[in-house]
């Protein structure tokens, strides 16, 4: 995990002191059990009275929403997750008949919730100016129907996104996004003619 110093000025800003910063940032990334000896109780119970986490110590909307903003991820607000991972899941049943396949590497073509949201906001920390939903929507489902219309599930939804090589970060979705035409279309009305006169 890389913090900016830039983004711990902008924590102290908001009220968070750079320890309870990184506690957040722990536990949005799931990393507890690499720290667990260090994250104090008392700093839990404070996180909890400011409304940052849950009773059962899970990270709030309300704490995820003001990360964001210390790290400047703006798109990110307002994203149903769950209702892109559905529209993934639907345009697969339209073009393939099934809502889940396990693609290429035992993996599975479809992302989970949490990684949707997990690889677009990695995504976003690379390419922060592309912040049209819409648009990726769009993309994120073409993929899925190309593939379940090839039958060839690779690269898988969340690999297309972007993923970490050893060469960067590579992402087709990027691609995909500044060469994107929103292509309405057309529908052509052909009247019949009248063929009577034509004999």
């Amino acid at each position: 995990m890389t913090i900016p110093l830039i983004n711990i000025s902008k924590a102290l800003e908001k009220g968070l002191n750079p320890s309870k910063y990184i506690h957040l940032l722990i536990k949005q990334d799931g990393a507890e059990y690499l720290f667990s000896d260090f994250l104090s109780s008392e700093e839990e119970i404070s996180l909890l009275a400011d409304g940052y986490i849950t009773k059962n110590l899970e990270i709030t909307q309300k704490a995820k929403d003001l990360l964001i903003e210390i790290s400047g991820e703006h798109v990110k607000k307002g994203i149903n997750y769950k209702t892109l991972h559905q529209e993934l899941q639907n345009s697969l049943i339209a073009s393939y008949g099934k809502k889940q396949v396990v693609g290429f590497g035992d993996t599975y073509f479809i992302a989970s919730i949490k990684e949707l949201e997990e690889f677009l906001n990695r995504f976003w920390k690379k390419y922060p100016d592309c912040k049209d939903i819409k648009k990726i929507t769009k993309i994120l489902k073409n993929h899925v129907e190309k593939c379940g219309k090839s039958g060839k599930f690779a690269p898988a939804v969340k690999y297309f996104i972007g993923k970490s090589t050893n060469d960067g970060y590579v992402s087709q979705l990027i691609g995909a996004y500044e060469n994107f035409e929103d292509k309405e279309e057309i529908e052509v009305k052909i009247e019949p003619q009248e063929i009577k006169n034509l004999f």
